[in-house]
């Protein structure tokens, strides 16, 4: 094979490297976009609103996971009581989301969770604000109308 098509093979691999690393960052909850937005809205550091961007895109999230998806491995080898730190970010997060009447639950077995009730209100005020289609690119299937709990 021709150098040249060597290097074109390789520049795509990258290519398809970084568009999965993307597609993985999403997962997890770590949209850089998404985070950006929910620290403004909610005047959160960028911990914090990573914290609540991994919260919305789960259905619970594991303290474990929280650690994992919010600090690097440097990091984390660097922090003495994760636990706690998350626990506290936690309250800082449910005190900036109590003027809106957004709450976030606490499960001893399934981690930290938001009822679909109360992701639809935090949906409702992204989509006042117009900013909705940072977290549904492809259109928000999302519905504003239930008092469901």
């Amino acid at each position: 094979m021709p150098a040249s098509q060597t290097h074109a093979s390789a520049q795509e691999e990258i290519l398809a490297l970084r568009q999965r690393v993307v597609e993985l960052e999403e997962i997890l909850g770590r949209n850089e976009d998404q985070v950006v937005a929910l620290a403004v809205i909610f005047r959160l550091p960028a911990k914090q609103a990573g914290f609540l961007n991994l919260i919305l895109r789960r259905e619970a999230v594991a303290w474990e996971t929280a650690e994992t998806v919010l600090w690097s491995l440097g990091e984390r080898g660097e922090l003495k009581d994760v636990n706690n730190l998350l626990s506290v970010m936690l309250n800082k997060i449910r005190k900036q989301l109590l003027p809106h009447g957004i709450h976030i639950e606490t499960s001893y077995k399934r981690g930290v969770m938001m009822t679909p009730f109360y992701k639809r209100k935090l949906w409702k005020i992204l989509y006042d604000k117009g900013l909705l289609s940072l977290f549904f690119p492809k259109g928000a299937p999302v519905c504003f109308t239930s008092n469901e709990k």
